[in-house]
């Protein structure tokens, strides 16, 4: 009895490990198996990649139509900016002479009126120094008579920044004081206000051309320089200018850059 239970027990012991073998067999094939459908998941994951979404074939033909009006606004903005170039050089050389002409007249107008004034007021205190010793009591009075006229100019000055028009009344005064002056002359022949006419002939008449007559010619020449002569001179080379950065800004707008 004992030896047939060892025999059933060893026998047990047996199959539970021959059991147990099958199971790890077993389950090895299942993960194989695990394993296959795996890679299958992958291949599948590999070809569906592949296939992806296909492009319309009128996608391209949609960004064509969409940069039409980006390259229409190219090329007329490229022709426009030649034509303000060509219409610039045919406005240059029409505008241009006109323009040198003009400042040729004001220059040998202004060297002119230049030449005068100097030879004139050269002429003058040539004059001056030649009568100096003869005029020199009449001029010493003058220039008394002028400083004591100093403090009436003060006065008016202060009055006109008060707002009192004293400059016109200084006026009144001079004109009502040129008349009894004319009225005295005509009848002793004495001034009362001016100096006698051989005094004044022989010490301070002279025929000169004046400063404020000088000034007044070049504001007139500078006046026409700005207006028209460097505009004709200049004016078609501005359009010139501007026509080229039309192109430039044409090119390169698209990308952003602008001049």
């Amino acid at each position: 009895m004992a030896k047939r239970r060892r025999k059933n027990i060893f026998a047990k012991k047996n199959n539970t490990k021959k059991n147990n073998t099958k199971k790890k067999s077993g389950g090895g094939k299942k993960k194989s198996g695990g394993g296959k459908k795996k890679s299958g998941g992958g291949g599948g994951g590999g070809k569906k990649k592949k296939g992806g979404k296909k492009k319309s074939p009128f996608a391209a033909l949609f960004a064509f139509l969409a940069m039409i009006p980006k390259i229409f606004q190219i090329i007329t903005g490229i022709i426009m900016g030649i034509k303000d170039i060509f219409m610039g050089l045919a406005r240059e050389f029409k505008e241009f002479p006109q323009g040198a002409y003009y400042l040729g007249m004001h220059a040998a107008i202004f060297v002119q009126y230049l030449g005068v004034f100097a030879f004139t007021n050269l002429f003058c205190a040539m004059q001056m120094i030649q009568n100096f010793s003869s005029c020199f009591f009449w001029y010493a009075l003058d220039i008394f008579g002028k400083i004591l006229y100093l403090l009436p100019q003060i006065i008016i000055f202060f009055l006109e920044m008060l707002g009192v028009p004293a400059k016109k009344m200084e006026t009144q005064v001079w004109l009502f004081l040129e008349k009894i002056d004319r009225i005295v002359i005509d009848a002793t022949g004495f001034h009362i206000i001016h100096f006698p006419k051989d005094v004044r002939d022989k010490c301070f008449n002279c025929k000169r051309l004046r400063t404020s007559a000088l000034i007044d010619r070049a504001n007139d020449a500078f006046g026409d320089l700005k207006d028209p002569i460097i505009p004709f001179m200049t004016g078609g080379i501005v359009d010139m200018f501007n026509g080229a950065r039309r192109v430039v800004n044409a090119l390169l707008g698209p990308i952003g850059i602008k001049i």
